[in-house]
Parts: structure tokens; sequence; C-alpha cells
């Protein structure tokens, strides 16, 4: 976590959503932000709306991209941080809105379909012996039209 020329590692469980809500509820104008880590976001996310905090997810190749604009190269959980902060206060990001239950399901069972599409990828790849380059599944319910595999 990082605010302002704070620093400080928290866990990503409970506890540690106490505390960044906490210290975010001390704070006028604050804005928790992260960055999509393989659905370990989610809960950080759903935490916070539930406290009334507002929050916001940093696309992560544009905070890598913006990090060695400004000569970062290295990269680990402090130096991230420090990044993310200032990238969204450059690129002023906003508070994203509370999908509804149905959204975070529809989300939740989509990323579970990507990994069975993967492994079913590679479990044909076994039987046939040969690459199976990539898979596009359409979904018309959700924003993204559409969903794409490779492996």
């Amino acid at each position: 976590m990082h605010c302002e020329n704070e620093q400080a590692a928290l866990p990503n469980d409970r506890v540690g959503f106490e505390s960044i809500a906490k210290i975010a509820g001390k704070l006028p104008n604050a804005l928790v932000v992260c960055e999509p880590t393989g659905g370990y976001e989610r809960l950080l996310i759903q935490a916070m709306q539930a406290r009334g905090v507002p929050c916001a997810l940093a696309n992560a190749t544009q905070t890598r991209a913006f990090a060695m604009s400004q000569g970062v190269k290295a990269k680990n959980d402090p130096i991230d941080a420090r990044m993310i902060h200032r990238f969204a206060q450059q690129r002023n990001l906003q508070p994203r809105a509370v999908p509804d239950a149905t959204r975070q399901l529809v989300a939740e069972l989509l990323d579970r379909l990507v990994e069975l599409v993967g492994l079913q990828i590679k479990l044909t790849e076994v039987f046939i012996g040969a690459p199976v380059i990539g898979l596009r599944l359409q979904c018309p319910f959700v924003e993204s039209q559409s969903i794409f595999v490779s492996v």
C-alpha cells in the first residue's frame, strides 16, 4: 500500500482490507487503486465497495509502461505501489461502479470457463499431438463480446 509518502505491507485478507478502509476513511477524496492480479483483486474491491470506499482498477500493462517512462525498471511491491499511485494521479482514475451480483457471478463463471477451455486445449494437444492456436468464445450477455483463449 502506498499513501502519499507512507507505505505499508498489508495482507490480502479481511484484516488488511480493514486497515486500508480505516486509512482511506481518514483522507479526503481517497481512492483505492489496484492492478488486476488474476482475480485476487476482486476481494479487495468488493471489501472496499462494501465499506463505501471508492476504488479503481489500473491497467497493469499501462501502469508498467508508465513506470518505464519514469525510468523505473525495477519491480517489487513497494515500487509497484508507488508507481500505481503516481499513475492513478496522472491519469485521474475514477472510481468504478459497483457491479450487481449477477455481473459478479457471470465474471467469476467466465474466469472458470476460460480456465476449463485452456485445460481442454492442452489435453487436445496431448491427444492429437499438434498445438491448438486458440479458441474464440462468443459471450453475448457480457460487455466484452468475445473471450480469446490461447495456450
